[in-house]
């Protein structure tokens, strides 16, 4: 199995306990670490467990299956394109585009909403050979075509209104600072 993530799993101390747990100890300290026995595990609803900014490929070479997952609130975007007998993806259009093989052209109704809304919706890019990936959702290639599901959805009800409190809002902040910054590590690649 090959795993590509480009962002962070704020939620991976929790993640390694629960995989060590289950027998599947995490030997690498960085964050994206905890994707492969995720996987293993819970198969494509490893997703719904993870907390963080990411855009995440995995092939499953048992399978022969490719998996692409991007983010609940869609923070990192995550692109794909099918050429021929192949899948490209990435996190940049430009990147596609630069691909050699890879034919494009201007998606004329995707340009008429961008015009209209300011966005390009999922699955919509200014290009027609180019797709997005839905924020929480993913999207399987196999030998039987292409599956795409959502894995998350915001759930909008209503709370009860509290009173305003500033220690409340301390303890709320500090404890979503202190998830994010959790995966900061001490090197990097360039």
């Amino acid at each position: 199995m090959i795993t590509v993530c480009n962002g962070e799993i704020d939620n991976h101390r929790e993640l390694r306990r629960w995989l060590e747990e289950r027998g599947r100890p995490v030997q690498q300290e960085t964050d994206v670490a905890v994707i492969p026995g995720l996987y293993l595990e819970l198969g494509e609803a490893f997703a719904r467990r993870l907390v963080g900014a990411f855009a995440i490929a995995v092939w499953d070479s048992r399978n022969r299956r490719l998996t692409l997952v991007r983010d609940r609130a869609g923070e990192r975007p995550l692109f794909y394109a099918r050429n021929r007998n192949e899948i490209i993806f990435a996190t940049e259009i430009a990147a596609l585009v630069a691909h050699g093989g890879l034919p494009v052209s201007l998606d004329q109704q995707a340009l008429r909403k961008y015009l209209q809304f300011g966005i390009f919706p999922s699955p919509d890019t200014p290009f027609g050979e180019i797709r997005k990936v839905a924020p929480g959702q993913f999207i399987q290639f196999d030998i039987g075509g292409m599956r795409r599901e959502s894995y998350w959805r915001w759930q909008i009800r209503e709370t009860a209104k509290q009173p305003l409190s500033l220690d409340t809002f301390d303890q709320t902040f500090r404890t979503a600072v202190g998830r994010q910054t959790d995966v900061d590590v001490d090197f990097g690649v360039f």
